[in-house]
């Protein structure tokens, strides 16, 4: 076992230990000699902060004195109790106007109505311009007769005054369409639902405060202007008068004297944004004019005066765009959807054929049209009104004359007739048919044709239609003398001798209308003619085909015969089944364009005066033409008594 080391050994180890760690004093990690676990590995030690010496406290706050109490308030006395007079017999109160007869409303003078209808022409919507033009009525009183007036013109199927238009084409005061639900149009007797005779008669009473007057009452009305036919020196409402017309113009010429000057420069700084205005507003109204004359015109070729190619290729409206097509070439028939025929089938429409195309009416070319027709405008304003009057199918005969040697049907009147209704289909009445037949013989005509309506679908034949058709034809036919050289095209054949034979034709052609087809692309109606053929089908079968007419109309102003006929035809239908509720809406746009609504509701009058209007020839003026159709109008007021604002 070793021995320990001496003391110097010792000293002299730990010397040469001290030399090899220099370190060995220095605490270079900080850590000393704390071995723990707990060290804080350099952390500085926060310094503690002195304390601060103590404030003194502060002194108590004295204690408020307390708030002496309000005085109580001293009661309300007691009201009064109430005279036993003021009471009703329930206790409330009693009006103060109670008992006192309220002052009425100050009716229109006719002065006041000249000037009334003077400034709608003049300022249109402008309301304290046309009160300062009245001069006895304020701002407020001539726009609630001008609410009235616009309703009335309304229910009458008129249109707006071109000032008034010009800030919209609705029958309001702001110029939007009217609502027939709101407050002012069934103050006045505007419903838009089923009404029945007497309704608008007594929601207008109810509202004014009169009965309803025929049209040759003088009783009055509700502003004390004759609600029938008025004397001559009366001016109708909405209808200016000659000597009106003269004052309005002198009235426009003094206000435009004054405003010359002032206007002058306005005019030059906004002249090319109102001619730009003023060119689109008319070509709109010339857009929709033309719409609705072309619509009447569907089926027309030429004007018989006008000496026009009747061949010249037409391109097909938007309403024959829109009608269903047959899917295949062996189908025959389109089926309508709601309607029944006599059996209670469903009623079958056959689509119209078209004869060859490039062919002359009457040339005898092969698949040419047998012979020309030249329908009068008389003729077609009768046959409209009728188709108008009444929801079921109505039916009637047409007069006129056949030229054998021109092969020309000349249409020149319409018989309205009685018929016997079968389902959805329509016949002549036997006493009816010999009883029209001897009529159009007195008058030194022969039948020509027949028409009759579809009053909610389109105008093509249906099955019965055609049969009808074919048998008119075997009835009514005629013999037409042809020579055998006539058509031939080689030299000789002047030279050849012709000989003649008679064959037998039909010139008997059928009319249908069609007058409240909700697709109609405007308010006139379509109106079809056509005859039928009877032709060996596919397997030798015999079928039955209709095809399309095209004819002429002629540019005969209608003269008063034309207007007595058609105020006839109304009094005929006043008490038949199925009269049409001509003050109904019957629907809420006026037409379509671009296939969307457009225009503001229209009622079946107004659809009636549109259509006859745009078969008024062009030889017709507007006062005229107002005349005529103020005249079928009046006439639907009377007869079957209802309120029109006539």
């Amino acid at each position: 076992m070793a021995s320990e080391p001496d003391a110097a050994t010792a000293a002299l180890i730990a010397q040469m230990l001290r030399e090899e760690n220099p370190y060995e004093d220095a605490d270079i990690y900080g850590i000393g000699d704390d071995d723990s676990d707990d060290c804080d590995y350099g952390s500085r030690k926060k310094k503690k902060r002195k304390k601060a010496a103590p404030k003194e406290p502060k002194p108590a706050k004295e204690p408020k004195p307390p708030k002496a109490p309000k005085a109580p308030k001293a009661p309300k006395a007691p009201k009064p109790p109430p005279d036993p007079s003021e009471l009703t017999e329930t206790g409330r109160r009693r009006r103060k106007d109670a008992g006192s007869v309220r002052q009425k409303a100050r009716p229109w003078t006719e002065e006041e109505e000249v000037l009334f209808r003077e400034a709608l022409v003049l300022h249109g919507r402008d309301w304290r311009a046309c009160a300062e033009h009245v001069g006895t009525r304020d701002h407020r009183a001539f726009t609630s007769h001008a609410q009235k007036h616009f309703i009335k013109l309304c229910l009458q199927g008129k249109p707006l005054p071109k000032k008034v238009a010009e800030t919209g084409e609705g029958y309001t005061l702001s110029g939007k369409p009217l609502d027939p639900n709101s407050a002012a149009a069934k103050q006045y007797g505007f419903k838009e639902s089923t009404l029945t005779t007497g309704d608008l008669a007594s929601a207008r009473d109810a509202a004014e405060g009169a009965p309803l007057v025929p049209e040759q009452s003088d009783a009055p009305g509700d502003d004390g202007v004759s609600a029938g036919t008025q004397d001559a020196s009366i001016p109708a409402r909405g209808v200016l008068s000659p000597a009106e017309m003269a004052e309005m113009a002198a009235a426009k010429a003094a206000k435009a004297a004054k405003a010359e000057a002032a206007a002058a420069a306005a005019a030059a700084r906004d002249a090319k944004a109102r001619d730009a205005l003023e060119r689109a507003r008319r070509a709109e109204k010339a857009r929709i004019a033309e719409a609705e004359k072309k619509a009447a015109r569907v089926g027309v070729v030429a004007t018989a005066e006008d000496g026009a190619d009747p061949l010249g290729a037409t391109e097909a409206t938007e309403y024959a765009k829109a009608r269903p097509k047959r899917e295949t070439a062996g189908k025959t028939a389109l089926s309508v959807a709601g309607f029944r025929d006599a059996d209670g089938g469903t009623l079958e429409l056959h689509p119209l054929r078209a004869f060859a195309a490039n062919t002359r009416p009457g040339s005898g070319e092969p698949g040419a049209q047998p012979f020309r027709v030249v329908v009068r405008p008389s003729a077609q304003l009768v046959m409209d009104t009728h188709a108008h009057l009444c929801t079921n199918e109505v039916i009637g005969y047409l007069g006129g004359d056949w030229d054998a040697a021109a092969k020309t049907v000349t249409v020149a009147k319409a018989f309205p007739g009685r018929g016997l209704a079968s389902g959805s289909d329509v016949e002549m009445d036997p006493v009816a048919e010999v009883e029209l037949k001897a009529q159009v013989e007195s008058e030194g005509m022969r039948v020509v044709g027949w028409y009759h309506s579809h009053p909610v679908f389109e105008p093509t034949p249906s099955g019965v239609d055609v049969d009808n058709q074919l048998n008119y034809q075997n009835l009514f036919a005629a013999e037409v003398t042809t020579t055998a050289a006539e058509g031939a095209n080689d030299v000789d054949s002047a030279t050849k001798p012709r000989a003649t034979n008679a064959r037998r034709v039909s010139p008997f052609v059928g009319f249908i209308v069609g007058p409240y087809d909700l697709r109609l692309p405007t308010r006139v109606s379509k109106m079809t003619c056509f005859v039928a053929e009877r032709r060996a089908g596919r397997g030798g079968a015999v079928e039955d085909a209709p095809f399309e007419v095209r004819y002429e109309t002629t540019n005969d102003a209608p003269g008063e015969a034309c207007v007595e006929a058609m105020r006839a035809v109304v009094a005929a239908n006043a008490d038949v089944a199925g009269r049409v509720r001509i003050n109904e809406l019957w629907r809420h746009f006026t037409n379509i364009a671009n296939n969307k609504p457009d225009g503001g509701p229209c009622t079946k009058l107004a659809k009636l005066r549109a259509s006859l209007a745009a078969r008024l020839p062009d030889t017709v003026d507007e006062a005229r033409e107002e005349q005529m159709l103020d005249a079928v109008a009046k006439h639907i007021q009377t007869e079957w008594r209802v309120d029109l604002g006539f």
